[in-house]
């Protein structure tokens, strides 16, 4: 069905992006197909109508008490995706929320699961869910940026679709032009991390700066491929913009990532690779029991991965780290004061090249480790062979120096007869 501008809120701002184009609307028998082709054509789409009203009240209010939860264990307000942006999953003990009980209407949105279906022909799982906020008053961008690096995916599940994961983020306010909107550039993915990651903010054309999500009304879900260029923008309203969000991912990938990793340093069998590109097992078990219990069933299939039937986590850890993304040169630092890169550095296919180059060596040294302890071997065989026999012949000749000694020492009868029973004991 044909959208119109009643569907939307009314603004006098303007995006390079026209949000219409990228929109489907629950109405009539092909939307779902129609925004799963958005979505394969430029990496995201949006779904209005997605949540309810009570719904959306249910979940806004949830995401109010988390922030005021949040603030209280970063009173410098450094934030953790910049000066005023915070991650749900960054701040929760668990890395997700979907304990909050307001979580499961994100994962029974019917709308959303209609075209993930789409999206994915053989099958999805939901892996966690989480979100971020931005709060009033953020007046820095956020660098462009991908939410899954190629070291993190191997070859077979770097296509361009379906993708191995997806984010949804649902609309708990009106977005409007001035309290935060999401950016997106369609079309462009970090895939293979060689010539496809986006350009440091300073170098940024000004179109891709106001590549921004809005407007858009209250209960879309924006369904995004985790590898999409995106990134924040500046909050100049009074209030805290909210986007929470569940993950899902595909049963392929899910595969792969429930493999025997090593998640350290060491080699990894499955990632092949010197080192595992996996830090540590996920999805993680963060659903509890009471609110497992409380979903569809077709729901709880795809929610098995991260049900949990023991005790979850639910509180909120020490997360602040300075960050400053929107510099050309800015280094994120943890509380703790530890220093880390400043730049993502996907290069795991050279690092695979490498690797299978290094393997490549080894194995041929292998070979020649075990053809040379071969070639050893046999020469030492064959000297062993020709000392046995200088000794078995130095043994023959003194035995016939005795023999002549002794047979000179006795009278000739004595001689006679000796040489006599020698020959008969030779011949027997």
């Amino acid at each position: 069905m044909a959208l119109s501008s009643q569907d939307f809120p009314n603004t006098t701002a303007e995006s390079s992006l026209n949000v219409e184009d990228f929109s489907a609307k629950a109405e009539g028998d092909e939307w779902a197909n129609s925004a799963a082709d958005i979505f394969r054509r430029h990496g995201f789409c949006i779904v209005l109508d997605a949540l309810t009203f009570e719904e959306v009240s249910e979940v806004l209010q949830t995401c109010l008490d988390a922030e005021t939860d949040i603030l209280r264990l970063d009173p410098d307000r450094l934030g953790c995706r910049d000066p005023g942006r915070y991650s749900f999953g960054a701040a929760s003990e668990s890395g997700h929320m979907l304990h909050h009980p307001a979580w499961r209407h994100l994962l029974q949105s019917r709308s959303m699961l209609l075209v993930l279906q789409q999206i994915f022909p053989a099958g999805f799982i939901f892996c966690g869910g989480g979100g971020d906020f931005v709060r009033g008053g953020t007046l820095n961008y956020q660098s462009l940026h991908s939410d899954l690096g190629p070291s993190r995916v191997p070859p077979e599940h770097r296509s361009d679709n379906p993708p191995p994961m997806i984010s949804v983020n649902f609309t708990v306010q009106t977005i409007t032009a001035d309290n935060g909107p999401m950016r997106v550039i369609p079309g462009r993915k970090v895939i293979s991390g060689k010539t496809d990651s986006p350009p440091h903010f300073p170098d940024e054309p000004e179109v891709l700066r106001q590549s921004k999500l809005f407007p858009l009304p209250l209960g879309a879900a924006i369904i995004r491929d985790l590898r999409l260029w995106h990134g924040g923008t500046p909050n100049c309203s009074p209030e805290t913009r909210f986007l929470p969000s569940v993950e899902i991912m595909s049963m392929g990938y899910s595969t792969y990532m429930a493999g025997p990793h090593s998640f350290g340093d060491q080699y990894c069998d499955v990632c092949k690779w010197h080192r595992c590109s996996i830090l540590y097992r996920y999805p993680v078990r963060c659903l509890p029991d009471d609110i497992f219990q409380r979903l569809a069933p077709e729901v709880q299939k795809l929610c098995e991965s991260v049900h949990a039937t023991g005790q979850v986590l639910t509180g909120f850890r020490n997360f602040a780290r300075a960050q400053r993304s929107w510099e050309t040169e800015w280094k994120r630092q943890s509380r703790g004061g530890a220093l880390q890169s400043t730049e993502a550095s996907w290069q795991r296919e050279k690092s695979e090249r490498f690797v299978s180059f290094k393997e490549g060596i080894s194995a041929t040294g292998t070979v020649l480790a075990k053809t040379a302890r071969i070639a050893l071997g046999l020469f030492l065989i064959v000297k062993a062979l020709r000392v046995m026999n200088a000794f078995s012949m130095a043994l023959e000749q003194a035995a016939c120096s005795a023999k002549l000694t002794l047979l000179k020492a006795l009278p000739p009868a004595a001689s006679v007869f000796l040489t006599k029973l020698m020959g008969v004991l030779a011949y027997l």
